[in-house]
């Protein structure tokens, strides 16, 4: 269940409603939901295995959602960046998108009680795919503060190449949403972003849900 438990379907808290659609002038759901690169709640101690995703309305040829292949972007890495970041672990903390993604926009915003529900955890910079053994970067602009084994000025250096890497255009797939459509990812090994190219009186109404996963190794 979402941190945000007032922007869940009622009578089921586990689907949360991604929505731009408003009632008595209050957001239904999350306003500019994921409109940056991230992978869900890897801010958890124990991150979503699936992500699903059902579009209820969606505005005709807008508001797609990219998908980065992190296996590939880890897989395709240079032995220089694959060296750099060998054993280490990063920080990921749900309260840095507040402070970017988020910041000066009043249809988002988290209580200190909110977030003491999330503090930020850490995790492997590169994780395995339990079932075939592949490794994946796990890592994410959205919620990815710093490598804990480097200081601050090299972990932003290897973080912004890594973040760059990932988003090449060869490692992205876009899906084209409409309306119905029902969409499910392995949010270990991959990350994703929603695109906001559309007018604000077009709707964009979606619900996810998620599948608790394991602990990153």
């Amino acid at each position: 269940m979402h941190v945000l438990s007032d922007l869940t379907l009622p009578g089921l808290p586990e689907v949360f409603i991604v929505s731009n659609v408003r009632k008595g002038g209050k957001p239904v759901g999350a306003v500019n939901a994921g409109q940056f690169w991230h992978s869900d709640l890897s801010y958890t101690a124990r991150p979503t295995f699936a992500s699903m995703l059902l579009a209820k309305e969606v505005p005709p040829g807008r508001g797609e959602t990219l998908f980065a292949s992190m296996m590939r972007a880890y897989e395709t890495l240079s032995a220089d960046l694959k060296a750099s970041i060998e054993d280490c672990h990063a920080v990921h903390d749900y309260t840095l998108a507040y402070e970017t993604a988020f910041a000066g926009n009043p249809d988002r915003s988290l209580t200190a009680e909110q977030a003491a529900l999330v503090p930020p955890v850490e995790h492997p910079v590169v994780r395995t795919q339990a079932e075939t053994g592949r490794k994946a970067l796990y890592v994410n602009p959205g919620f990815t503060r710093q490598i804990v084994e480097l200081d601050a000025a090299e972990s932003r250096e290897i973080l912004d190449a890594l973040f760059a890497h990932a988003t090449d255009a060869d490692n992205i797939y876009t899906h084209h949403w409409q309306t119905g459509d029902f969409v499910m990812w392995d949010n270990r090994v991959t990350m994703h972003r929603a695109l906001s190219n559309y007018a604000a009186q077009d709707v964009r109404h979606m619900l996810r849900t998620s599948v608790t996963g394991e602990i990153p190794a």
